[in-house]
């Protein structure tokens, strides 16, 4: 059984999170000039930030995220502007931020379509368990957290 999270999704957002109060960062600066409407922009924002952070993540979390967000493509159960405003992103956008998150797929995913998640037996979580944010001994990253909260049972 696969286990999907909105938050998941946030594993793709890392350089933007928190964005709007990191306002003296350089790559900030760069990121609010983006405007999420304009295709050009959205590669460039993939290419130059999301996609570098994401790839150096653990394997078994970029799963959880992959998962995460085929699952909410096509599902559309979530409101992807919400996502967006959650972490306060540092771009611009308007209405449509689920053609974001598309072109966030194609690119991470090429060739890939994230039809395959209707295939599977899910298991959806909700909200951000409190336990992720626990200081716990010897479990000091995200990662680590993530792992043993969402275990296959």
């Amino acid at each position: 059984m696969i286990v999907v999270n909105a938050a998941f999704i946030e594993e793709f957002l890392i350089p933007m999170v928190g964005g709007e109060d990191r306002e003296d960062d350089e790559e900030v600066m760069q990121m609010s000039k983006l405007n999420l409407d304009k295709r050009e922009d959205r590669t460039e924002l993939i290419h130059k930030f999301l996609l570098p952070a994401f790839r150096s993540r653990p394997e078994e979390i970029k799963r959880y995220a992959k998962d995460s967000l085929a699952y909410y493509l096509c599902s559309n159960k979530i409101n992807f502007e919400r996502v967006l405003d959650s972490i306060m992103a540092p771009v611009i956008y308007s209405d449509n931020v689920r053609l974001f998150f598309i072109q966030l797929w194609e690119l991470a995913f090429t060739g890939e379509s994230y039809e395959y998640i209707r295939r599977l037996a899910v298991r959806e979580e909700f909200g951000v368990p409190q336990k992720l944010y626990e200081k716990k001994k010897n479990t000091g990253n995200l990662f680590l957290r993530w792992k043993n909260l969402f275990r296959k049972k």
